[in-house]
């Protein structure tokens, strides 16, 4: 058989934004010198807790540290959205110290709307999700630790809506492109599902999927968490007068300064350099990032949801009634429907399927 493909040659990495760059992740110290001067074994219990102004409930951990290593397991608590279940484990022994986060929702999931209105914000999605997080780094700060995380987490949300504050966040350019027409005052979330891989700081999605009542959104996207760059290619695919519309969004750009319609795979070459694509070139959201054949994301909401899930069962709604293969543009004649729809994608950017 022939031998494998070499990897593809990438740019240059990207250098880190300087301190004077807009960041999204905050540069906060651990309390590590206050961990230094305790050793011991606390169990902690409290029926009730303020915290930032909002109650949390029925809080059982159990706290030790021994040997430079604190370790917090079990940790439970009934947070304003719902329960939620975990442990955490500090190791200043290396230098720089190692951490590492384990927490999953129970239950329902986590009230996203409940958990937004504690903290006196803006809601921006409805619904309750599950969600689950597994992971390591390395750091003495909160961007120390973000550029070395290894892990997964994932969010899966059934029955939701986006509410305006959430179509707005999207911004009103990326909206047009991806929901045209979307009603101001929100839209019905049939299901949502995310799950995201990270490698050493360079973070990856596995499931993405937005199914919402004015069409669906796919995509892959890849995130470097040492300067924040960012690279997407999100798949719209919406109904315009009956017309299925299918037109490739690519984002670019920082997580503070998202540049939208530039080109998945330059975007790409700014997210990860020599390295690291020596290390996930075959990875299947890399590749179609590139535009390489293959690796498209499904748009099922079910197998969605189960990534999402890490693999576990849970809520799915009821499978999507297919659509007609060729839909009718409204009032206009049976024999002028061909051209009337190659318009509208022209217009949007789309092209048949």
């Amino acid at each position: 058989p022939p031998a494998p493909a070499a990897p593809p040659a990438t740019a240059p990495e990207t250098p880190a934004p300087t301190d004077t760059a807009r960041r999204v992740i905050p540069d906060i110290a651990l309390p590590l010198d206050g961990l230094a001067a305790w050793q011991g074994r606390v169990e902690l219990r409290a029926a009730l807790a303020r915290i930032g102004g909002a109650d949390w409930r029925d809080l059982q951990a159990t706290i030790a540290q021994d040997a430079q290593v604190l370790h917090v397991a079990p940790f439970a608590v009934t947070t304003p959205g719902g329960p939620l279940r975990g442990e955490a484990r500090i190791d200043r022994n290396p230098s720089p110290p190692t951490v590492a986060l384990a927490l999953r929702s129970e239950g329902s999931g986590i009230d996203l709307a409940a958990l937004r209105h504690a903290r006196g914000e803006d809601v921006g999605i409805e619904g309750h999700a599950q969600i689950a997080v597994d992971a390591t780094a390395r750091g003495a700060t909160t961007r120390a630790l973000a550029a070395t995380l290894t892990g997964e987490a994932g969010l899966a949300l059934v029955d939701g809506r986006i509410d305006p504050a959430g179509l707005r966040r999207l911004g009103s350019d990326l909206l047009a492109l991806l929901m045209p027409g979307a009603p101001r005052d929100g839209v019905a979330l049939r299901c949502l599902a995310l799950r995201v891989t990270a490698d050493d700081g360079v973070a990856t999605t596995s499931a993405l999927l937005a199914e919402t009542s004015v069409g669906r959104i796919t995509g892959r996207a890849a995130v470097n968490l040492r300067n924040e760059t960012v690279a997407a290619r999100l798949l719209p695919d919406v109904q315009i007068f009956g017309v299925a519309v299918r037109a490739p969004v690519g984002i670019g750009g920082t997580l503070a300064a998202p540049r939208i319609g530039v080109d998945p795979g330059r975007a790409l070459a700014q997210v990860i350099g020599d390295t690291v694509a020596n290390r996930l070139w075959r990875d299947p959201s890399v590749e179609w990032l590139r535009g390489q054949p293959g690796g498209q994301p499904a748009a099922d909401c079910a197998e969605q949801l189960r990534l999402a899930r890490m693999g576990a069962d849970g809520p799915a709604p009821p499978a999507a009634a297919a659509m007609p293969a060729t839909p009718a543009v409204p009032g206009i004649p049976r024999e002028l429907q061909g051209p009337a729809q190659d318009i509208l994608r022209g217009l949007f950017g789309g092209r048949p399927r």
